[in-house]
């Protein structure tokens, strides 16, 4: 995967088109024209395993954390606390296994936002707020969830991360080209099994929710909905009932604009090559 930064312009059309997310844009999948008018990145901070989300169809049953549960797509098994996800299976294209070129944190978190390797040994800091309050003064409409019905609120989950879902899907119909938003706590050493279970119980209704909204809405034919995080997490489960880094076993998850379903894969897809190991 590629992804560019934009230069900031200076009218109100530039600006949304620029995104709210440190101005990014996905490069184009190997030069394709893409159907897609904006991407909403679902980051999932920390790194996410495969083995305990949607990659549980590859995991030795030593290391299984989470029982597996069908899904709609034709073979394919995802994990007992994405019940929700499992029925829209369909709408997703699941890629395991992707390598990506870094174990640190900040360092894989620069290279999947930006294409480059970090310079620096410790995280930059990442100035997203001047960003945020322009889009605010610009759009504040689309941050006022007040005019959504309470019961579309509650379907996409009264977490932070749920509201800020259905703050992504305003944005989108506002113009807004890309959107970020993020899940943290992924980073799981030990403890992993009650730590994930919770952050599936804030993941699952909000993406679900998030996907059927979009497309009730006509807008997931142009939106590419984007799940990863830093990179993947070892098969193995380690003696504090964890588990380490693992960057050859990433998972990234898309639908939407450009994203079509297909048997889960090993390999890595086109768009993703740039972050295979040598």
């Amino acid at each position: 995967m590629a992804v560019r930064t934009s230069r900031m312009n200076g009218t109100r059309r530039e600006f949304l088109a620029a995104g709210a997310a440190g101005v990014l844009t996905l490069a184009p999948i190997r030069g394709e024209r893409s159907r897609a008018r904006s991407v909403i990145l679902l980051w999932m901070n920390g790194g996410p395993a495969a083995d305990d989300t949607f990659g549980i169809d590859d995991t030795p049953q030593s290391g299984r954390l989470f029982r597996p549960i069908p899904t709609r797509a034709p073979g394919q098994a995802f994990s007992e606390g994405l019940t929700q996800l499992a029925d829209l299976a369909d709408l997703l294209s699941v890629a395991t296994h992707v390598r990506i070129p870094e174990d640190q944190h900040h360092r894989a978190w620069h290279r999947l936002h930006t294409g480059q390797a970090a310079r620096r040994t410790s995280p930059a800091p990442r100035r997203l707020e001047p960003v945020l309050e322009r889009l605010r003064r610009i759009v504040p409409e689309a941050f006022d969830l007040r005019s959504e019905p309470a019961s579309l609120r509650d379907a996409y989950g009264r977490s932070r991360f749920g509201q800020e879902c259905l703050t992504a899907r305003r944005l989108v119909e506002h113009g807004v080209r890309f959107v970020e938003v993020e899940l943290d706590g992924w980073d799981c050493h030990s403890d992993a099994r009650p730590r994930t279970a919770e952050l599936l119980a804030v993941l699952d209704p909000a993406m679900a929710a998030l996907l059927r909204d979009l497309h009730q809405r006509d807008l997931l034919q142009t939106t590419t909905v984007l799940w990863m995080g830093d990179f993947g997490r070892t098969a193995t489960v380690n003696c504090t009932g964890g588990r380490d880094h693992d960057p050859c076993r990433s998972c990234i998850v898309t639908a939407g604009a450009g994203a079509m379903w297909q048997p889960p894969r090993r390999i890595a897809p086109p768009w993703a090559e740039v972050c295979r190991l040598p």
